[in-house]
Order: structure tokens, then sequence, then C-alpha cells
């Protein structure tokens, strides 16, 4: 199974973008896609989607294009249900099926603006609470721009870093792309579907254009 993650930079409709991104995307034929700083134009015909909601023109200070939202996830197989999240600009859930079992899938931005804030704090916590009462007894894919770095300069801070390795530790979850150096991109997963399988972590380079953050590949074999 292929779990793709990528940051887009917030492309407008009809920009030449949207195609250069949808042949990157299209050309890999990942299982599940995170896409974050996204707009409601990016399509996949095969793919099931849910976004989170459209941004309004101006939110918490900032402007924003028609279309524009934070996350979409997009899936081959069909998903089953939509879970309500702790705010649906920042983040949506919803359930599916896949080869490697039932999935709860998280798709995020922690705190828009980067990871040294009031909104990045307020976000962290939230949706920390969002995982825990989502996913128990559940097994659970959370992705997105989470706005830490695991590896290399760390980001925002040490203390950061420490305090979402200790949740993920107590709630049996593995950053299983924790080691590509300062990337705030990532891909959490229940400990229990990583049992007797081997994962593969590639960091695709991008052209800055494009957009100013790699594209972050995992294949669940």
């Amino acid at each position: 199974m292929k779990i793709l993650n990528w940051n887009i930079k917030r492309p407008r409709i009809n920009e030449k973008r949207i195609h250069e991104i949808t042949e990157i995307i299209s050309n890999i034929s990942a299982d599940i896609i995170f896409l974050t700083e996204t707009n409601t134009a990016i399509e996949f015909p095969e793919y099931h989607k849910v976004p989170t909601n459209d941004l309004p023109s101006n939110y918490n200070g900032i402007e924003f294009q028609s279309g524009e939202n934070k996350c979409s996830i997009y899936s081959k197989t069909q998903l089953s249900k939509s879970i309500d999240t702790y705010d649906g600009f920042s983040s949506v859930c919803a359930e599916t099926d896949t080869e490697i079992g039932k999935l709860l899938l998280y798709g995020s931005i922690i705190g828009f603006t980067g990871g040294r804030n009031k909104h990045f704090t307020e976000d962290l916590k939230m949706q920390k609470l969002d995982l825990q009462r989502i996913a128990q007894n559940e097994n659970l894919c959370f992705a997105g721009d989470l706005n830490i770095s695991f590896s290399g300069y760390p980001y925002p801070s040490k203390a950061v870093q420490n305090d979402f390795r200790d949740f993920c530790e107590v709630e049996n979850l593995e950053i299983i792309t924790q080691d590509i150096a300062n990337s705030a991109l990532h891909i959490v997963l229940s400990r229990d579907l990583l049992k007797h399988k081997i994962v593969r972590i590639t960091e695709i380079p991008i052209e800055n254009r494009i957009s100013d953050r790699n594209l972050i590949l995992a294949e669940i074999i």
C-alpha cells in the first residue's frame, strides 16, 4: 500500500501548477493521498475525496482565494463514513477499508502559519484530543503538515518534538517519517498495522516553483 503526503503551496483555480501537481501525483498512483495547503479544484476522478471546509476570503487575518482549503484526503477505496473533528477548517477524518485493514484517515495542518504561534499550540492540543477520541481501539493513519521536524533542525523546539513523541508512545503510534531531516510533513500509523510489514519511506524532490515542500511517499509492504 502506498501513502502520499504533500503540501502543494496554495494553488489557485486555473493555475498552471494544478496540472503539474496532478500529473506528478497521478504518476505515483498512491492508494491514499493527503494534500495540504490545497484547493478543491484538485481532483482525481478515480479517487474518493473528503476535504476540510473551504476557507473564507479572510480567515485569521490571512487572505485566501476561491476554493482554498487546508487539507484533502483521497482514497482509491470507498470512504465509508466521515467523522467530525474539532475544527473542520484544520483537519478532516474518514474511514476506509484497505489491503492492510480498516483505517481511520485523519489529515491536517497543525498551525497553518508555522509552529511558533498560538494557532499551532491550539491545533496541536485539540488534534491530539481528536486522535485520542477517534482512534480508540481503531487503526489510524494520521498525515499532513504537522509543522514539526523530528530529525535535523529541531523545529519548532525540542520540547514540542519530545511531547509529540511521548504522545505517540502512549497512543501506540509510530511516526514512520521521523527520520526525514528537516521535514514538517509526516505520516503516523498505528503500530499494530506495522507488525510483520516492511516500511519504505521516500522523499521525492520537487521544483520550488511547484511547491516549497518535497513530496513524501510511504510504502507498506
